[in-house]
């Protein structure tokens, strides 16, 4: 995969086995004197794009190093800042290749936690790209954005596993978007995406939870996506316009495309299969 970065943008680092926090964070490898090189925690690399550190532009690279165990939940607090966080290689060079780093919340203090929550209503315009937010049937959910207003927050190549409730969930109205996303074996709903506007799943595989696929109290578009082996409906959507083009919605417990409320919403070119299939009186789209 290509970089993100263009000649006037400043790149940060995180590397979890051999960085500091004391550090300056702008070169990948830890310097043989003086302070130059990459910080230890995401939560320090968070905190600099909070405090202007990181600035509109710039990059924040989380270095495939270690499984990053957080002990506590990562927040993200900064305002309208157009910053890109992201996966980057082991190597000295922490170049983006295309590595996906994993963040972990099977420790203590993250039982019945979240992973990363947001409650500013501010987050514009920020990209997440790469990264592996295992909640290791431990940790509540995996990200949580509990207030609105966070308009074109995007999530790129990033998986969204095993929570103890949602893998992803929005309480209210911001716009999110996700490209190539995985919501996966969590205990509840994969995303619960609520009372948005604009939002869009784009090549997303939301499959093995044990609610529904994809539940949306929102407007979004829904292309090219899969929604398979949920225990609930492949995706479930409530009062919206939502759009749904080329999508297969295949072997999920209950329906694969449930939609209810008043609004109208558009389906094209897609293919529902096998659903039903553990007992429910399933149907492959079923409108209340």
């Amino acid at each position: 995969m290509a970089e993100y970065t263009g000649t006037s943008v400043n790149v940060f680092y995180v590397d979890g086995a051999n960085g500091n926090d004391g550090f300056n964070g702008q070169h990948p490898s830890v310097p043989l004197s003086g302070t130059v090189g990459p910080w230890k925690t995401i939560q320090h690399g968070f905190d600099n794009i909070a405090d202007g550190t990181i600035g509109d532009g710039d990059e924040l690279r989380i270095m495939a190093t270690k499984v990053y165990h957080i002990g506590a939940p990562l927040t993200l607090t900064w305002s309208s800042k157009e910053v890109v966080i992201t996966g980057a290689t082991s190597g000295g060079s922490g170049l983006v290749d295309g590595t996906i780093v994993e963040i972990n919340g099977n420790t203590g203090a993250m039982d019945g936690a979240t992973m990363m929550y947001s409650s500013v209503n501010s987050l514009d315009q920020v990209v997440f790209s790469h990264l592996y937010c295992n909640a290791a049937d431990n940790a509540k959910t995996c990200y949580h954005q509990s207030v609105s207003g966070s308009n074109g927050v995007q999530f790129v190549n990033c998986r969204f596993s095993s929570a103890t409730e949602y893998g992803f969930v929005i309480d209210a109205s911001s716009y999110y978007r996700f490209f190539n996303c995985r919501f996966d074996n969590n205990a509840s709903d994969g995303l619960r995406h609520n009372g948005s506007q604009f939002g869009l799943m784009y090549k997303c595989l939301c499959d093995n939870n044990g609610g529904n696929g994809a539940n949306l109290d929102s407007i979004l578009n829904v292309v090219e996506c899969v929604f398979f082996g949920n225990s609930g409906d492949g995706c479930q959507s409530y009062n919206n316009t939502c759009t749904y083009i080329n999508n297969i919605f295949d072997s999920n417990f209950d329906n694969g495309c449930a939609v209810a409320g008043s609004n109208q919403s558009v389906h094209l070119g897609n293919i529902y299969s096998n659903n039903g299939s553990g007992g429910a009186a399933g149907s492959g789209i079923v409108v209340y």
